[in-house]
């Protein structure tokens, strides 16, 4: 009967299961492959507006002190055959099995993706997850180095590295930013504190010494980072929620996008608006001083949720709906673009040189793609390629820019060859 009742209806369900799951009775209906299997296939239907995997299920029945039973763990993989290659998945759970601790991070952690960075160096990739947890791979091999179960109460929205790559940060859905050691996934310190909504991004300084972040209370705040003070009184202006900021690359200021759909820009140095918020059209753009390096220029086609500062600080990429856009910031006007994607975008960044732009999007199949273009002249240099699917998406280019590393709901970790778009690994 289960499977008959409401989405929204069999999540009641499952929760009431998994709370009552220390009873012998509900282990061994449980145990039952007739009924487990519809039971992990459900939290994948469409119109549940919950960002959900497989293993996100088998990450909340191990949450709430389910029994790995033999029959459970084999509904699991037939199930999971349909989507990931059988010999493979069984080789996970075995290896994961010996080492609880990783079985905690690859099955409940790593399913479900919400953030991901490369370190500096390139030799690491951290990510976080819808559980609040944080994690460090190995570039290289894809290999689990460290990790934090217990990082934030709710999901991880961002993660950043420090410039020197010794600290990584998380801002969460729980309002609070936290400082981790690269090195172990420790806390460094008490979190940051002051938001009244989730945090959506977070960006360290060039300098290493501040992180902005951007939150669902619509405002941004910047924080030193030994103290966990805010330096300023809340960036206001934005409408509804942030969902991206970003420092330029001399740390001068601080450009923020919202579901507003304006991009604004801060003076990173004293917490003041360079300006008003840049117009979403030619037709509404008006001469002023919006460019943060020269006065009198027009903005004409600068808005979007997520952004990105060029190399050089040039110019600044911004997507919004399905298009691509580049302004450059010194006349304010469209230089490339729009650039056509397969869906809404999702997360947009410049290669380390500058010489290229990636693009995430979700289309209305919620299949996830990725497409790299010339960031001078616009045109497509490889895909668009599938990704996965999910509901969000998150890219890195690596400090080399030879390869691209995503993160989803429902496709896991994997890292791309920036060049031809082919799998280098495979899921995490």
């Amino acid at each position: 009967m289960l499977c008959h009742e409401s989405p929204y209806t069999r999540i009641l369900v499952l929760d009431a299961l998994l709370e009552f799951s220390k009873y012998a009775e509900v282990q061994a209906t449980m145990a039952d492959s007739s009924f487990v299997v519809p039971l992990v296939g459900m939290l994948r239907e469409r119109d549940i507006n919950v960002q959900c995997s497989l293993f996100a299920t088998v990450a909340e029945l191990i949450k709430y002190g389910f029994p790995e039973l033999p029959q459970f763990r084999k509904a699991l993989l037939e199930c999971a055959a349909k989507f990931f290659e059988y010999e493979d998945l069984k080789k996970e759970m075995d290896a994961c099995k010996s080492n609880p601790s990783t079985f905690k991070l690859a099955f409940i952690e790593a399913p479900s993706i919400r953030a991901i960075a490369y370190s500096p160096s390139g030799e690491r990739i951290a990510t976080g997850s819808q559980s609040g947890s944080l994690a460090v791979w190995d570039a290289s091999t894809c290999d689990l180095m460290a990790g934090q179960v217990n990082g934030h109460s709710a999901e991880v929205n961002s993660i950043a590295f420090s410039p020197d790559g010794r600290f990584i940060a998380t801002g969460s859905g729980d309002g609070t930013i936290r400082v981790w050691n690269a090195e172990t996934c420790e806390a460094v310190s008490e979190p940051f504190e002051g938001h009244s909504d989730k945090i959506n991004a977070i960006a360290y300084s060039p300098n290493g010494e501040f992180i902005a972040s951007g939150s669902g209370d619509r405002t941004i705040w910047v924080w030193n980072v030994k103290t966990g003070e805010a330096i300023y009184e809340p960036f206001r202006g934005h409408t509804r929620a942030v969902f991206s900021v970003k420092y330029s690359p001399d740390g001068k200021n601080i450009a923020s996008g919202s579901f507003d759909k304006p991009i604004r820009f801060w003076n990173g140095e004293t917490g003041e608006a360079v300006s008003e918020p840049f117009p979403r059209h030619a037709d509404e753009a008006f001469p002023t001083n919006y460019s943060p390096d020269s006065d009198n220029t027009t903005f004409d086609s600068i808005y979007g949720y997520y952004l990105a500062y060029s190399p050089n600080g040039q110019h600044i990429a911004s997507g919004y709906g399905s298009e691509i856009r580049v302004c450059s910031l010194h006349t304010g006007k469209l230089i490339v673009g729009p650039m056509q994607t397969t869906g809404g975008v999702c997360f947009v960044a410049y290669s380390p040189d500058g010489k290229r732009i990636v693009a995430g999007c979700s289309d209305s199949d919620s299949f996830l793609h990725i497409q790299v273009w010339g960031a001078d002249t616009g045109e497509t240099v490889v895909g668009p390629w599938k990704a996965g699917c999910g509901t969000w998406f998150e890219l890195a280019y690596s400090p080399d820019g030879l390869r691209i590393a995503s993160a989803s709901s429902n496709a896991n970790i994997r890292v791309w060859n920036a060049e031809t778009g082919e799998n280098v690994f495979n899921p995490i």
